[in-house]
């Protein structure tokens, strides 16, 4: 039995000339009268999908005007907003800017999500007024936020405190004990490499992904994939700038899809030569800290989970060659506890 959903009409694809073609044409009024169905919220969401699935140049005004419609519920709008992530351009720009303001919290949020990923530099005050605007600074909303404007910092380089300023005293790694496993890395394979770059492009983040350039892990029963950027600066100049480096995607089983689960952010050192590093949920969560040294060209690096409820002991050591060739030294995690002792974190240093 497939799991892909079936659209609610046929839908043929619009090419040129489809706005003379019957079958076409039908096929859109019929979905664009669910859009308008009152009756039936799910399919209303279901709709905003199957639209931007058709191809058709209008999709971004539509979904423009079923962001902006206030009677709408916050669950089609939201649907709207994400659909007009994937799609992009700056008629979706400024739809997602509006949604930015939302009176729903949870249309807010994926609009801030939205703007981190595709947003321009001057969209970092959206996202900094969102944070200021946020009933509780803990809130999905704030937190958001914060996640968009350090997104929108790293993609263009902009100086700030982006993500140095939300570490809270939390670089702490973790003792190993008997209960850590070693992680297994190696290269992906070119069909699942394929699959996951399909599907993460309906996710967009703002930057284009290589299609050679990834590696598969098993990390809690888990898979997960890290994609690196297609146009990797130098060990040298990443280290004299920020970057958006790698999508971490993880695999949805029931769905058999790839998805953008972290972020890879990073950004100078505090020393000549240094980098530093954080893994991001795309939800906004920090969960670990890297801390890198350029040597020769090739980046000797060191990746340590956070410490907080529900979080993961989690270390990797390793070096990144001048091609992005990862070779893993070490790579163990443990099952979420609260009771493993933590120990300080020691940034690395040079030897000698």
């Amino acid at each position: 039995m497939s799991l892909t959903p079936r659209p609610p009409v046929p839908l043929p694809r619009w090419q040129p000339g489809s706005d003379r073609d019957p079958e076409f044409t039908t096929a859109l009024k019929r979905l664009r009268a669910l859009l308008d169905d009152t009756d039936s919220e799910l399919g209303r969401t279901s709709a905003v999908f199957w639209l931007t699935e058709t191809g058709w140049p209008g999709a971004v005004g539509e979904l423009g005007r079923i962001v902006d419609d206030e009677d709408s519920p916050a669950a089609v709008r939201q649907a709207a907003v994400r659909a007009l992530w994937r799609l992009g351009g700056d008629e979706a720009l400024d739809s997602l800017r509006r949604a930015a303001a939302d009176s729903e919290p949870v249309v807010r949020r994926s609009a801030l999500k939205a703007l981190g990923a595709l947003g321009s530099a001057e969209d970092r005050e959206l996202t900094r007024h969102a944070q200021t605007e946020a009933d509780d600074p803990h809130s999905l909303v704030a937190e958001a936020g914060r996640f968009a404007e350090s997104l929108i910092e790293h993609r263009h380089d902009l100086p700030g405190e982006g993500d140095h300023a939300h570490l809270d005293g939390e670089q702490t790694g973790w003792t190993p004990t008997e209960q850590t496993a070693r992680v297994p890395i190696r290269p992906a394979r070119p069909d699942e490499l394929g699959a996951c770059l399909r599907d993460l492009r309906r996710a967009p983040s703002g930057i284009e992904l290589s299609p050679d350039r990834a590696y598969e892990i098993e990390c809690l029963r888990r898979r997960l994939m890290v994609t690196f950027r297609d146009d990797l600066p130098s060990p040298e100049r990443l280290a004299g700038e920020k970057a958006l480096l790698a999508v971490v995607a993880g695999f949805e089983a029931v769905s058999a899809t790839w998805y953008p689960a972290y972020l890879l952010l990073t950004a100078p050192g505090a020393e000549r030569e240094t980098v530093h590093g954080v893994l991001r949920r795309t939800s906004g969560r920090i969960v670990a800290h890297a801390e890198g040294r350029v040597e020769r060209g090739t980046i000797q690096f060191r990746i340590a989970g956070y410490r907080r409820p529900g979080s993961f002991p989690l270390t990797v050591r390793g070096r990144l060659d001048t091609d992005y060739r990862l070779e893993i030294d070490e790579a163990e995690v443990g099952p979420s506890t609260e009771k493993l002792a933590p120990r300080p974190y020691v940034p690395l240093r040079a030897e000698g």
